[in-house]
């Protein structure tokens, strides 16, 4: 039998729409004869029909799935023992808020595939964050900076700012930015 390769709905915030594989390559992985089971989200930038489309199964949970993919940190009383967990897990510079997961992981007998480790011969990160995720927390640095000095007593344009995920796309996001930047200079 296959092992079925789960992609688990992204909780850790209200607004990840993310996920770790799209339709298309769903499809492809099951085409190649392994099966992938997709775990309901509203939320998801794919819809759920787009994986049953393309052959995957839709799940409630990833509990019958020995390998689950995700994108960010996955609560702690959702690791299972046995299974690989494959994800950002934010612990490879013993950043102390996931030592916990960690510690679990290890306690349960899972295993732990961090994106952040997955390199070539020469050492270079192959899996990353991209410019817009750099662009998002950019525009998140700023609205948290109007947030910080407001909360000071000092209202800059800055406060106007909005959260990334608020901006119905990049442009507004940045132009938002320029505004805000033109009103400081």
């Amino acid at each position: 039998m296959t092992t079925t390769l789960g992609i688990r709905r992204e909780d850790k915030n209200d607004w990840e729409a993310r996920a770790p594989l799209t339709p298309a390559q769903a499809g492809r992985l099951v085409s190649g004869g392994i099966p992938v089971a997709v775990q309901r989200s509203s939320q998801r930038c794919f819809p759920d029909e787009a994986y049953a489309r393309a052959g995957a199964r839709l799940v409630d949970a990833m509990d019958a799935c020995p390998v689950v993919l995700g994108v960010k940190e996955i609560p702690v009383e959702q690791l299972l023992g046995g299974r690989t967990y494959v994800y950002f897990s934010h612990t490879i510079k013993g950043q102390p808020y996931n030592m916990p997961m960690l510690r679990h992981i290890l306690d349960v007998g899972a295993s732990l595939l961090d994106y952040e480790c997955v390199t070539d011969e020469r050492g270079r990160r192959l899996i990353a964050f991209g410019r817009q995720a750099g662009q998002a927390g950019m525009i998140d640095s700023l609205w948290a900076l109007g947030r910080r000095l407001e909360a000071e007593g000092c209202v800059t344009p800055l406060a106007e700012l909005r959260p990334a995920w608020r901006y119905g796309s990049l442009e507004a996001a940045l132009e938002a930015v320029a505004r805000a930047g033109r009103r400081l200079a």
